[in-house]
C-alpha cells in the first residue's frame, strides 16, 4: 500500500462528531478506526478489571468484553464497523461469562 498525503481541507465539511469520526475512518485509517478504537478499549478495561478483581483474569475478560460489545453497538450505530463485529464481541462475552461461572 501506497500512502500518500492527505488532504484535509475536505474535512471541514463535517457537521457533528459522528461526521468527523467517519470522515476519519474514512479517509486517514483506511476503515480501521472502529477495530482501533475496540481493541485500545479492550485492552484498558482488562487492566482495570484486572486490579480490581485483585488478578481474576476470566472476571476481567468478561468485563471487558461486555464492555466492547456495548462499545460494539454505538459504532455500529455510527456505521465505523461491519455487524459481524458485533457478534464477535457478544461471543466473545458469552463464553467469557460462561467460563467465568465454571471457575
Amino acid at each position: 500500500m501506497v500512502y500518500q498525503a492527505h488532504n484535509l481541507s475536505s474535512m471541514s465539511n463535517t457537521t457533528g462528531i459522528v461526521s468527523l469520526f467517519q470522515s476519519v475512518n474514512d479517509s486517514l485509517m483506511y476503515g480501521a478506526f472502529g477495530y482501533m478504537i475496540l481493541v485500545v478499549v479492550f485492552i484498558i478495561a482488562t487492566i482495570s478489571f484486572l486490579l480490581a478483581t485483585g488478578n481474576n483474569v476470566t472476571k476481567a475478560i468478561t468485563g471487558a468484553a461486555f464492555i466492547c460489545f456495548i462499545l460494539s453497538l454505538f459504532l455500529r450505530i455510527m456505521d465505523l464497523i461491519p455487524n459481524y463485529v458485533i457478534f464477535v464481541c457478544l461471543i466473545l462475552t458469552a463464553l467469557s461469562a460462561v467460563a467465568t461461572r465454571n471457575s
